[in-house]
């Protein structure tokens, strides 16, 4: 591991200066892989939503808000990274109207217009270098692996981690996690529960192993 690209936390999607469409992501799991980049002597750069958390000394941390601001900043960063981690849970869906003040409650629209976002970890599926590793994350209820493999192929991943957001103690705000991982070789490996720092040090384990492959 020499440069590792990491996104963390979740987007914000402004209708008005106050009022936005979110998740409740904290972006803990990417302050997790970070600080484990870190121990494995990682170069790290984190690019993170608002968050309750500083980044770790040592760390080039960029903040944005919004996917749009994300994406370019991924973008920007891709082409210095040799592992890219997209571990931030980025909105799939905007206002398509945006007011420079803030709107009167009577004022909101009953039915809100809505835009697309950048798909960002697609984007950067299409445009990474064939030495360059994208791991995605995919949060879900229910089925948890269908829908991550879908992603995997969809989305030209090199592994993907399928994280269970309807059980009790992982999930977003969680300091702890489980998940599935897979990767485009057909290896699945589960991680039970466990710390988020713990999962992101088996995560870099799953991916090394997969890149001596």
């Amino acid at each position: 591991m020499k440069r590792v690209l990491i996104s963390a936390g979740g987007t914000r999607e402004y209708l008005d200066p106050v009022r936005f469409i979110g998740n409740p992501s904290t972006g803990k799991m990417g302050l997790a892989l970070a600080q484990a980049a870190l121990h494995r002597g990682a170069k790290v750069t984190l690019v993170h939503c608002p968050r309750s958390w500083d980044a770790p000394l040592g760390v080039k941390a960029i903040s944005v808000v919004s996917a749009a601001q994300m994406q370019a900043a991924m973008l920007k960063e891709l082409g210095n990274a040799d592992i890219i981690v997209m571990s931030a849970a980025v909105a799939d869906v905007k206002p398509r109207d945006y007011s420079v003040e803030k709107l009167p409650k009577r004022s909101l629209p009953e039915n809100l217009p809505l835009a697309p976002v950048p798909d960002i970890v697609a984007e950067l599926g299409k445009i990474k270098q064939p030495q360059q590793l994208l791991i995605g994350f995919a949060a879900q209820t229910g089925d948890i692996i269908t829908p991550a493999k879908e992603k995997l192929q969809r989305k030209k991943l090199d592994a993907i981690v399928a994280n269970p957001i309807d059980k009790i103690g992982s999930g977003f705000g969680s300091d702890h996690n489980q998940a599935v991982f897979l990767d485009k070789e057909g290896r699945e490996i589960e991680i039970p529960p466990c710390s988020k720092l713990e999962m992101a040090h088996y995560l870099f384990d799953f991916i090394v192993y997969s890149r001596r492959q």
